[in-house]
């Protein structure tokens, strides 16, 4: 008996066309509900922040929404020079111009706050003042300085530059979306940390 229905499994698995083959697999692999996921909560948070991402900044086969191409072009460069200009002509202490407008209305810090007082800092060499202003600092200033550096290489060499940095965009992607989250992240923490406290943004 055992025989016979191990034949009639192999008969019927060599009579169903590969489409409809296909088909049950891609079925039996959509979570029904009721049914606890095996994924542990940050694996979804994670996922679903990476969908979100997509959304914004488009996938690696979209080459329309990649987010390299806006990054890596002239005007991101020339745009990137200037705030790293900015930042090495203003006084590490700020102009005393409050530029903020979330700042401005509450008083308290939004998530990018302190961040051109903290290149200045960096650019001034005095770098446990810009890591007091904003520890991003440290990340983004070296790439905004990269960005800014393309608008003075060839066309080609950008290209290539821009080539190389999507070809990893695999082993990229978690980096930027730990920086960017991890910014936002950051930025929710402090503000809470304001008004819990009470205290008002320099």
């Amino acid at each position: 008996m055992f025989v016979s229905l191990r034949r009639l499994r192999r008969n019927f698995c060599l009579t169903v066309a590969p489409g409809e083959r296909t088909l049950s697999a891609i079925a039996t692999s959509i979570p029904l509900p009721g049914l606890r996921s095996t994924e542990s909560p940050a694996t979804r948070l994670w996922h679903a922040l990476a969908r979100c991402h997509d959304l914004v900044f488009g996938t690696a086969t979209d080459p329309t929404r990649d987010l390299y191409s806006f990054l890596f072009n002239r005007k991101a460069g020339l745009g990137a020079l200037a705030l790293v200009l900015l930042a090495a002509a203003m006084p590490s202490q700020g102009a005393g111009v409050p530029i903020c407008l979330f700042r401005y209305l509450t008083g308290l810090p939004c998530p990018g706050c302190g961040l051109t007082r903290s290149f200045s800092c960096i650019l001034h060499g005095d770098f446990a003042r810009g890591y007091d202003y904003h520890p991003f600092g440290y990340v983004l200033l070296p790439l905004f300085a990269v960005i800014a550096v393309t608008v003075f290489i060839p066309k080609s060499s950008r290209i290539q530059l821009e080539e190389l940095v999507r070809a990893r965009q695999a082993h990229l992607r978690h980096i930027y979306l730990t920086l960017i989250y991890g910014f936002i992240a950051f930025g929710a923490v402090r503000i809470a940390v304001y008004a819990v406290q009470g205290l008002h943004a320099l």
